[in-house]
C-alpha cells in the first residue's frame, strides 16, 4: 500500500550532490602519506586539485610544467606541504621527453639545496617580532600604572616618554640578545631547514621517477647527507637511475660523481654494491681503482665467494686500463708543454743582423722610387 508512495517520494526527493573529487583509494602505502598531505591544502588550490585527480587514478597530460616547478622552487618553509605536493605531481603527470629533461634539471637544483631562501634573516625577523611583542606587553602596563603621575604635565610627559623609550630599548636588547635570541634563532633555522628538506626529499623521489641520467650527480651527493631526511630518498632514486647510465655518459657528469659513488661502496648491501660497481664500469675512471680494490678485500673477508667480489674483480682490469690511459695522457701533455717552451724561447742574439745602412734609407730614395 505504501510502496507507490515511497517510490514517488524517492523520485521527488533531492539527490545528494556528487563530491568534488571521488573517494581516494590507496593502491599502496606510498600514496597514503602524500594523500594526507594534499588534504591539508586549501580547497581552491590548483596543486591540490591536480594531486587529487592523480590520486584518484586519472591520467593528466601537462603541456606546461612551469607552474608546478615554480610551486616547488618558490615555496617558503611554511608552505612546504604545497611544494612537496607539487613535486609529487611532477612525478605522476604525463610529460614530454623535453619537459622531463627540463623538470629533472630544475628539481636537481632543488635537491642540491639551491632553494633561494634566507633562513637566518627569517629567524631574526621572528626574533624581533617575538621580542617586540613581549616588550610591548611589559611596558604598556607600566605606562598605564604610572599614567596619573604624568597626565596633565608636559615635563612629566616628556620625561616619561624618554624613560619609556630607553627602558623599552634596553629591555628589548636584553631579551633578544641574551634571553630569547640564543634559543629562538637556532630553533627557527633548524625548523625551516627541516621543512625545506621535506620538499627536497620529495624532489629526490621525483628525480628517481623521471629517470634522467644527468640526475646522478646531485643524487649521489645527497645520498651522503648525514642526519637528513633527504638521504634515503636520494639513495633510492639513485639506484633507480644507475642502470640508465651508459659509456657515453663517462666524462660528461660532475667531477664528484665517481668519488661519491665510490663512497657508497663502503656502507652498502650486496644488491646496492652490485649496481654501483656496474655503474662504475660504465662511467668510472682511475679514481675508482683503489675503492674497488678495497671492496674486493672487504668482501673477501665477509663472503669469499660472493657475487660482489666476482663483479669487482671483473671490472677492476677495465678501471686499471683507464687509469693507465689517464696517466699516459698526462705525461704526453707535460712533455708537449716542455717542448713547446723550448721551441718558443730563443736568444735575442741569434736573430739575424742586417746592415744599418740597408735598414736606414734616405728619404730621397723613397721619393725617387715613387717618381719612377
Amino acid at each position: 500500500m505504501f510502496e507507490p508512495i515511497l517510490q514517488e517520494y524517492e523520485a521527488l526527493a533531492p539527490k545528494p550532490e556528487k563530491p568534488e573529487h571521488p573517494a581516494l583509494t590507496f593502491d599502496s602505502e606510498d600514496t597514503e602519506p602524500i594523500a594526507q598531505l594534499v588534504l591539508t591544502l586549501q580547497r581552491n588550490d590548483p596543486v591540490r586539485n591536480l594531486a587529487m585527480s592523480l590520486l584518484a587514478g586519472r591520467g593528466v597530460d601537462l603541456p606546461d610544467p612551469s607552474p608546478l616547478i615554480r610551486a616547488v622552487n618558490g615555496c617558503r618553509p611554511r608552505d612546504w606541504r604545497r611544494g612537496a605536493a607539487a613535486a609529487w605531481c611532477l612525478a605522476n603527470v604525463n610529460l614530454s621527453a623535453e619537459d622531463r629533461a627540463s623538470v629533472a634539471s630544475r628539481l636537481a637544483a632543488i635537491v642540491d639545496n639551491r632553494i633561494p631562501y634566507d633562513h637566518l634573516g627569517a629567524a631574526f625577523g621572528r626574533l624581533f617580532k617575538v621580542c617586540g611583542a613581549i616588550t610591548a606587553l611589559v611596558i604598556l602596563p607600566i605606562l598605564l600604572y604610572t599614567a596619573p603621575n604624568w597626565i596633565g604635565s608636559l615635563g612629566a610627559l616628556l620625561a616619561t616618554a624618554i624613560a619609556t623609550v630607553m627602558a623599552g630599548t634596553l629591555f628589548f636588547l636584553l631579551l633578544s640578545g641574551v634571553v630569547v635570541g640564543p634559543f629562538l634563532v637556532p630553533l627557527s633555522v633548524a625548523a625551516d631547514k627541516s621543512r625545506v628538506n621535506r620538499v627536497r626529499a620529495q624532489a629526490a623521489e621525483t628525480l628517481g621517477a623521471l629517470g634522467q641520467p644527468e640526475s646522478v650527480d646531485v643524487l649521489a651527493d645527497a645520498a651522503h647527507e648525514i642526519g637528513s631526511r633527504v638521504r634515503n630518498p636520494a639513495h633510492d632514486a639513485l639506484l633507480r637511475i644507475l642502470p640508465t647510465l651508459t659509456e657515453q655518459h663517462r666524462g660528461t657528469l660532475s667531477a664528484q660523481t665517481v668519488p661519491n659513488l665510490c663512497r657508497l661502496l663502503d656502507d652498502s648491501e650486496m644488491p646496492t654494491t652490485l649496481d654501483i660497481l656496474r655503474a662504475l664500469e660504465r662511467i668510472g675512471d682511475g679514481r675508482a681503482v683503489k675503492p674497488v680494490q678495497l671492496t674486493i678485500i672487504r668482501w673477501s673477508l665477509r663472503l669469499p665467494n660472493s657475487a660482489v667480489r666476482k663483479e669487482a674483480e671483473r671490472i677492476l682490469p677495465v678501471l686499471l686500463q683507464r687509469q693507465r690511459q689517464e696517466q699516459a695522457s698526462s705525461i704526453l701533455l707535460r712533455a708537449a708543454d716542455h717542448s713547446l717552451n723550448e721551441v718558443l724561447v730563443r736568444p735575442a742574439a741569434s736573430a739575424p743582423s742586417e746592415d744599418s745602412a740597408t735598414l736606414v734609407r734616405p728619404v730621397e730614395s723613397v721619393s725617387h722610387y715613387a717618381h719612377e
